[in-house]
């Protein structure tokens, strides 16, 4: 059919030459957009890959740890160390005050306020660590007990 010296047939069939092109193309961006999700998921998981990455945060996170337990290490050497000493200087000063002030001699020296905050915190976290599991525990033989209960039937 011929309209104005045009084929409508050559006509339809380059758009839909043209359509299949498109849709081709698109369909190959699509292709390369789930290979490169799917490289990247891949990518994300392998261990060796993400430790060369990110070496330096690694590195830092690692020597931070170790220094903290160090630290941690130091401490407690040097507070057995000097035991004798503080011991001594607590003995004195019980009996310092239980000469000047009798009534409150079975009282200790007020803690620092670091250490009422660690204090404050470690019997925090010892009442989380105690009670959440304790609270699951008796979740779940509340559960247990109430589905093996039966509702009895009347006449029964």
């Amino acid at each position: 059919m011929t309209t104005d010296g045009i084929d409508m047939d050559d006509e339809r069939d380059d758009d839909i030459e043209a359509l299949t092109v498109k849709a081709n193309r698109a369909r190959a961006r699509l292709l390369e957009t789930v290979d490169a999700i799917d490289r990247k998921g891949h990518d994300a998981l392998n261990v060796g890959l993400q430790v060369r990455k990110h070496a330096e945060p690694i590195a830092l996170g690692g020597g931070a740890i170790v220094l903290t337990i160090a630290a941690g290490v130091g401490l407690v050497a040097y507070r057995i160390a000097t035991r004798r000493e503080r011991l001594r200087h607590e003995r004195f000063s019980m009996l310092r005050r239980m000469w000047q002030h009798p009534e409150r001699a079975a009282r200790r020296e007020p803690t620092s306020f670091f250490g009422q905050l660690a204090r404050s915190v470690a019997l925090g976290l010892l009442g989380a660590v105690v009670l959440i599991p304790a609270k699951r525990l008796l979740a779940e033989r509340a559960v247990d007990a109430a589905t093996r209960r039966r509702p009895r039937v009347a006449g029964h």
